[in-house]
């Protein structure tokens, strides 16, 4: 099974249909599913999710996706990290170093303590 740390992006993609790259999306969600792909996120990512779904899909739709999170981390097919000091002060240096926003940082910093490749659907 492969590894890969995801950003916010690609979980949004997959669960809005109208994204340009939902179906680039859906093909590693289904990966996942299929046992074939862990998703290792932040924990910044389960939040950033939500809120930005409430916003552009509505309440309902953010609470089924965090229900689809859970399901997930339940089934051991998306492992949640969750931050500490010491995680806080290397994104923070990678924000300032690269001149990123924190939620980018926060998912490099992941990606590179854990040596594992990290997937985007944005393009920056």
């Amino acid at each position: 099974m492969r590894e890969e740390v995801v950003d916010t992006s690609v979980l949004l993609a997959g669960l809005v249909t109208s994204d340009e790259t939902h179906f680039r999306a859906m093909a590693l969600i289904e990966d996942m599913d299929k046992e074939e792909l862990l998703f290792h996120v932040p924990s910044l990512v389960v939040l950033e999710l939500v809120s930005v779904l409430s916003r552009i899909v509505g309440v309902e739709e953010a609470r089924e996706a965090k229900g689809i999170i859970d399901f997930w981390v339940d089934r051991g097919k998306l492992k949640i990290h969750h931050f500490d000091l010491r995680k806080m002060d290397d994104a923070i240096e990678i924000a300032l170093n690269r001149r990123l926003h924190v939620a980018d940082a926060i998912a490099i910093q992941l990606a590179e303590e854990l040596g594992l490749p990290l997937v985007t659907m944005t393009r920056k």
